[in-house]
């Protein structure tokens, strides 16, 4: 999966369960003969099963890889089910997000009234340190 590559090949925090299955199924993932290295595509559905803290399933299937036992519709089914679960909870939070809006806004804008005041005082122990004139700010 690369961004590179196009729209076909991304998978975006929010994209559905349907749409994300389509797209590590139609991932290439053997290129050919067998050589020493793994193919790029293996190798980023590993790192995707890390990203996503399966690392049982990428210890398991590691293994596989390793003793030539690795079957690739069981990687992509992993890497799949991972994603979605991924995606689901950002879509579930996102909702939450969304529908606390105004207590939200009252955050940052709290927030952003605390951090001017932090910036303020920070950049005057700043002008003292290196020596520049008091402001009266």
């Amino acid at each position: 999966m690369s961004k590179s590559l196009g729209y076909q090949h991304v998978v975006p925090l929010f994209e559905d369960e349907i749409s994300i299955r389509r797209k590590v199924k139609i991932t290439v993932t053997d290129i050919g003969p067998k050589t020493n290295e793994m193919s790029s595509g293996v190798a980023n559905f590993f790192e995707l099963l890390k990203a996503c803290h399966k690392i049982d399933a990428h210890t398991s299937l590691m293994n596989d890889y390793k003793v030539g036992a690795l079957k690739y519709s069981e990687l992509k089914e992993n890497v799949a089910n991972s994603l979605v679960e991924l995606s689901k909870e950002f879509i579930s939070r996102k909702a939450e997000l969304t529908n606390n809006e105004k207590e939200i806004k009252e955050q940052v804008f709290t927030m952003s009234k605390r951090a001017r005041v932090l910036a303020k005082e920070t950049i005057k122990e700043v002008r003292e340190m290196v020596g520049h004139l008091k402001r009266n700010d």
